[in-house]
């Protein structure tokens, strides 16, 4: 799967979508909703899901909803196109704004760690069953 030019069809039933630490305009997350943007486009989410709580929590803090986003990815030829159109639609936010964002999202996690391993993140979890961890 190329990154910077996204596949027109996003498969994830045969791979993962970003780490939820990838960034792409100085935002957390962004890249992995553009990859499951792209899958939910062509009937290929598998075992994923488009606006979950993770990604609801992205689209309220932009303040942007689900389906407007799946449009723009929709029309959008790779991530630069995405992130320009995020740039014109979505709530302004400063770079501290950001940051603050990020490690909010980057620090969610269960009620309690996972017992096998430690990890108390949805970040961490998510990247260990990615197999990036």
């Amino acid at each position: 799967m190329t990154r910077g030019n996204i596949d027109p069809v996003m498969d994830l039933n045969k791979g993962f979508p970003r780490s939820p630490r990838a960034m792409l305009g100085g935002m957390i997350w962004l890249p992995r909703l553009i990859d499951k943007a792209r899958a939910k486009l062509a009937g290929a989410l598998g075992e994923y899901s488009y606006n979950c709580p993770m990604d609801v929590r992205f689209f309220q803090f932009a303040g942007l909803d689900a389906e407007t986003f799946l449009k723009a990815a929709a029309d959008s030829s790779n991530d630069e196109a995405v992130l320009a159109w995020i740039r014109t639609n979505a709530r302004p936010a400063t770079a501290e704004e950001i940051a603050r964002f990020n490690a909010m999202l980057v620090g969610l996690g269960p009620d309690a760690p996972d017992e096998k391993t430690g990890l108390k993140t949805w970040c961490d979890l998510i990247d260990r069953d990615e197999g990036r961890i």
